[in-house]
């Protein structure tokens, strides 16, 4: 047998502007006789005076991450896709990319990674996850470990009165692996803060000498307002979008936080607020930290259990229709990064988990180490932006002085920075404005409240949110962030009026109400709320209540259109380039009320900050004004008039380039229909459509016609060549559309005679295998179904370390003949693998591939649960049986029982963890013939049914951990949803499943979820 061969052929993509996964940039051998210092990797903290001393070798440090780098030439290939996947006249405009194309296409050589995965395990430490976009690798490892991998011991400090840890120096990596790590996040603790200020109003129910509407507080003649859902859409124009059906619905919010919400608070706010009943789906990633329970009582609310609960309903509020995951993971009690973990799972999921993600925390630039932090997010974000993912930040609650702590007395010195999170050309970066309603409340305050106590009349004046003093006269720092990145060059589309110049990315891009003097409405039970009447209730301000806000704009942006729009910036900019669309409420000076603007005293007019003892002595920070400005961006945004302006021509979109097989000449293949697509807003009338070679390619359209924002039309091919060798057309499209002319490509090949062909065998799926073991070996045949030989040039593998294999393919293969490839599964981490094997031929189709999958556990006592389907009973069953697994395979029960392709890892009964608990399975043939079974490791549903009639106790049939009440997963673990049909169409059944989308498929087909918290049954071990 031969060999399969490593993965050495470019794979071409369909998309013009892509290249294939990178060249090796590893070609020395890696020593450690020629060192090399990690660039800006050490944080300014780390000092002698500062030093309490050695951690303990042992000391676990989890969530570290090697960022990689590309080459020039791969990295201006990606960017140049960016581009054009949001230029409207680009073919690619919108065709957005997976997690795994993205690696395909410009992620790291299997080869470099390879060399960087083995030496972090020679060092001693845990390759936890490669990502699927080849971009990151995850690892851990003891503080001994990490100390002799990167060159320097692991010490604490003491810093601003917190505890932290760092390397001692600068850290360093051998030379030879310069040239593909850029830096590695997680070698010194990761101070990201939530960007909010909570605070509680008294709601006052004697007499004021304005009469406020309910939820507000007078002192005197000047209120402060809460903002409800209700007035955010009177002051942002968000009704007549509302009044269209456009809520946000069918899209999917990601909130990245560090604390579960309480779900009582979610409701009570929406049921205070009139909106639906619509908790959020929480999600903790697989290796992610469980941060526990919401706290519910006590008096106090820790502060990313605030954040969570403000993210949540901010984004759920703007967009009642849309889907919330709250994505969380805690920190480490080391080195932190919950938020880091939480954001690459939500870029790097396959299938992605959202189309639009919300962050509101950060910190600043300007402290050392702050660009391997920009590098970082910027990786994070234009992975996100290649997969059409729309991502907000907020930009900070510290004026200019972004490193200064938010709500806290300024200290001595102070310098400019901007939030490095937001910093990224590939985010909108959100910033704050405040009402200026103080000097004529009456015109934009109702002194009684609609549904859902809205009292704002329409649109308020806006000037920055700066509040340079607390409520006893201090001095704060309390404004919105922006400023200018001394590391992220201005993007191209980073234009107009205002934007001062090409010193580097400005931020934010856009903003919205964010002071304490009209703060967000919220509930928490913890502190008592709420209660109307002579009572309490609560508020949020700062920027991480803008940024949400957008996010959810972005969904009924998404709705809108129809489709995922990736990074806004560049259509929001050219949106101000014509101010007569009223898109942006632009806050200038003027708008903002205050006279004698100066740029050295903080106020509405600016983003300065106060010195310690007064006003003045503070930092000059950047002013207001006409078009865009540092503080406030591009201004608020009118959200009817975004939408319809967003589009507001016909466009149509062109399908992908299209190939036929290979076909013998002088006869015609089967037709393909392309759809082609209006994305614009407008309707579309195309005038003309032709096609550069009929006689080869022959075909029809529906596309003659008007075609309305939103519609489609077809095209309709053949191919039928008239000699052997390649063929090719070009369709062209006429229209009164934006970008026409518009074309697509077709391809075809033809032969004379007879070919061979080869059928590649079905997918290969390997049962969960431990971490460092190898799998029997798996025999698959390639049988050539053609007429004539076919001889075989090259079979390779995408991943020859996870799944070694030879082959006896590398040969002629004649007709009704066939070959075999014998693969294995050795996994090196935990976790799901795949690979690719194509292979290369002389054959119709060529080159032809099949997939092979496997999970890999750390765990040597795992067993996989699979599930089956029984298309006529509309019925669901699972087994971990190795022999009904074998049976239902081999077409027992007439092959009725198909596998659906959802599995799970269990325990099995022998050898399973003291802590996981016992399944057991039920039969029913009450509503005979359809059969059901039923599992549960409950105790009273067990007695319940051992003692009730028509159930049949089958037995124990695996073991699995078990979720707390709330429907939290132990470590390790994570959530298997339990599903009931309600007796649809007959007898009852139940339906287990891991994956999120397939329960809310369910659901929305009348499922109803069963167990703890949002439906958790059991846990599947990990």
């Amino acid at each position: 047998m031969t060999p399969l061969g490593r993965l050495c052929l470019l794979v071409v993509s369909v998309l013009a502007a892509t290249s294939s996964a990178g060249a090796d940039l590893v070609t020395q051998p890696v020593t450690t006789a020629h060192l090399t210092a990690l660039p800006q990797n050490h944080v300014a903290w780390a000092t002698p005076e500062n030093d309490l001393g050695e951690v303990p070798d042992d000391l676990p440090l989890p969530h570290l991450t090697v960022v990689l780098k590309r080459s020039p030439d791969q990295q201006r290939a990606f960017e140049e896709l960016l581009r054009q996947q949001q230029d409207p006249s680009s073919p690619n405009f919108h065709h957005w990319l997976t997690p795994v194309e993205v690696g395909e296409q410009f992620g790291a050589s299997q080869h470099d990674i390879d060399v960087l995965t083995g030496w972090l395990r020679s060092q001693g430490l845990q390759v936890d996850a490669v990502a699927n976009s080849r971009i990151r690798i995850g690892f851990s490892g003891s503080a001994a470990n990490v100390a002799t991998a990167f060159g320097s011991r692991m010490h604490y400090y003491r810093t601003d009165g917190e505890k932290r840890i760092s390397t001692a120096n600068a850290p360093q990596i051998p030379a030879a692996l310069s040239d593909i790590i850029q830096s590695v996040r997680g070698l010194a603790t990761i101070d990201e803060r939530p960007y909010h200020r909570a605070g509680t109003t008294q709601l006052f129910s004697q007499p004021a000498s304005v009469a406020p509407p309910d939820a507000s507080s007078c002192t005197g003649n000047v209120c402060s307002h809460s903002i409800f859902p209700a007035d955010f859409a009177t002051i942002y124009d968000a009704n007549p979008v509302y009044q269209q059906s456009i809520n946000g619905s069918g899209q999917t919010i990601a909130i990245i936080g560090r604390a579960r919400v309480y779900l009582p608070d979610i409701e009570n706010f929406q049921t205070q607020s009139a909106l639906a009943i619509k908790d959020p789906v929480i999600v903790v990633p697989p290796g992610g930290i469980d941060p526990g329970p919401a706290v519910s009582s006590g008096g106090t609310v820790p502060l990313d259990q605030t954040e969570a609960t403000l993210d949540v309903t901010r984004a759920g509020s703007v967009a009642p229709g849309a889907t919330i995951k709250l994505v969380i993971s805690a920190n480490s009690n080391v080195g932190g990064d919950g938020v880091g973990v939480a954001s690459q799972y939500v870029v790097d999921g396959n299938p992605l988990s959202a189309q639009i993600m919300s962050i509101s925390f950060g910190a600043c630039e300007a402290q050392p180490g702050g660009q391997s932090s920009v590098a970082f997010w910027d990786n994070v974000f234009s992975q996100a932006a290649a997969e059409g993912i729309s991502v907000f930040v907020s930009s900070g609650d510290s004026g200019a002085a972004g490193c200064d702590k938010s709500f806290s007395t300024p200290p001595a010195n102070q310098a400019a920075s901007s939030n490095y999170i937001c910093a990224s050309s590939y985010a909108t970066c959100v910033g704050g404005t405040q009402f200026a309603d103080t000097g004529n409340p009456s015109a934009y305050w109702s002194s009684s409240n609609g549904s859902g106590f809205e009292s704002a009349l329409g649109y308020i004046p806006e000037g920055a949110w700066n509040e340079p003093l607390d409520s006893k006269g201090n001095p704060t720092v309390a404004a919105s962030g922006g400023g200018v990145s001394m590391f992220v060059p201005t993007p191209p589309w980073q234009t107009g009026p205002g934007v001062p110049g090409t010193q580097g990315r400005y931020t934010p891009d856009v903003s919205f109400s964010a002071s304490g003097h009209d703060g967000y409405f919220l509930c928490f039970a913890a502190l008592g709320a709420p209660n109307f009447g002579q009572c309490t209730f609560d508020t949020s301000y700062g920027t991480s209540a803008a940024a949400p806000s957008m996010a959810g704009i972005a969904a009924l942006l998404n709705q809108k259109t129809g489709r995922a729009q990736g990074n806004l910036n560049p259509r929001l900019y050219a949106l101000a380039a014509t101010p007569g669309n009223s898109v942006f409420h632009d806050v200038t000076v003027s708008t903002s009320g205050v006279s004698g603007c100066s740029v050295f005293t903080p106020s509405m007019c600016n983003n300065s900050t106060p010195g310690p003892s007064g006003l003045g002595g503070g930092l000059a920070g950047y002013l207001v004004g006409p078009g865009y400005d540092e503080v406030t961006g591009l201004g608020s945004i009118d959200i009817a008039n975004l939408l319809a302006q967003w589009m507001p021509s016909g466009q149509l979109q062109m399908p992908s380039p299209v190939t036929f097989p290979v076909q013998q000449i002088g006869t015609q293949s089967a037709p393909i229909t392309v759809t082609v697509t209006n994305i614009g807003g407008a309707a579309v009338t195309v005038s003309g459509l032709t096609d550069s070679d009929l006689a080869e390619f022959p075909g029809t359209t529906t596309c003659l016609t008007t075609i309305p924002a939103g519609g489609n039309c077809q095209v309709t091919l053949s191919f039928q060549p008239t000699t052997a060798g390649a063929h090719s057309a070009t369709i062209t499209v006429t229209s009164d559309g934006v970008g026409s002319p518009q074309s697509f490509t077709i391809t075809g090949t033809g032969y004379s005679g007879t070919l061979g062909q080869l059928q590649m065998p079905s997918p290969v799926t390997f049962p969960v295998q431990q971490v460092g073991t190898q799998s029997a070996a798996t025999t698959v045949t390639i049988t050539n179904i053609g007429g004539a030989a076919v001889t075989v040039s090259s079979v390779t593998s995408t991943d020859l370390t996870e799944f070694p294999g030879t082959t006896t393919c590398f040969t002629t293969i004649p007709a009704g003949g066939n070959c075999q490839v014998t693969l294995s599964f050795q996994p090196t981490i935990a976790g799901a693998h795949s690979a690719t094997i194509a292979v290369t031929s002389d054959g119709v189709g060529s080159p032809q591939s099949f997939t092979v999958s496997g999970t890999g556990s750390n765990s040597s006592d795992i067993a996989v649960a699979v599930e089956y389907y029984y298309a006529a009973w509309n019925f669901y069953f699972v087994t971990a049986g190795v022999a009904e697994i074998a049976a239902l395979d081999g077409g027992a029960f007439g092959g009725l029982w198909k596998r659906t392709g959802q599995q799970f890892n269990v325990y099995p009964l022998a050898g399973a963890p003291p802590s996981s608990s016992t399944v057991w399975r039920f039969f029913s043939t009450i509503f005979d013939p359809e059969s059901s079974h039923f599992y549960t490791a409950n105790v009273v549903e067990y007695n319940a049914l051992v003692n009730g009639v028509g159930w049949q106790l089958e037995g124990p049939v695996f073991s699995t951990p078990m979720p707390a009440l709330d429907g939290t997963c132990p470590a390790g673990s994570i959530p298997i949803y339990r599903m009931y049909n309600n007796g649809m169409g007959g007898a009852p059944n139940h339906r287990f499943t891991t994956d999120i989308n397939v329960r809310a498929q369910m659901l929305a087909a009348g499922w109803i979820a069963e167990g703890q918290g949002i439906g958790v049954g059991f846990c599947s071990p990990q």
